[in-house]
């Protein structure tokens, strides 16, 4: 669904340009609050839609727009990247956590 949304954009497509320039308002919103809420170092973004190259930057954008400009609210602007591993960061999360419990059972003298 996403990649025909944004081929649609690409195309020309005025609805899918409309949606897509929400979808990158709304994850734009959504990273400043986590930023406010959390204050984290960085914010990985993964998923399939990581696999664009201007995902970030996209959403940097609309960070900005949203921060308005002129005003001092630098530390509310997430450090936002792209995971390496785009839409495979949750399989590698997922063996990571596995091995990590069966080390632990391993060290506990439980077999799995």
């Amino acid at each position: 669904m996403e990649k025909k949304l944004f081929e649609l954009a690409e195309q020309g497509d005025g609805t899918a340009a409309v949606y897509l320039d929400q979808f990158y308002y709304y994850t734009a919103l959504g990273c400043i609050l986590i930023q406010f809420s959390f204050d984290p170092e960085i914010i990985v973004l993964g998923g399939g839609v990581s696999e664009r190259e201007d995902l970030a930057r996209r959403i940097e954008e609309k960070v900005n727009d949203i921060l308005c400009p002129g005003q001092n609210f630098s530390f509310l602007k997430p450090k936002l990247v792209r995971s390496r591993n785009n839409n495979r960061s949750n399989l590698r999360g997922a063996l990571f956590a596995l091995l990590q419990r069966v080390e632990e059972e391993k060290n506990e003298g439980i077999s799995v």
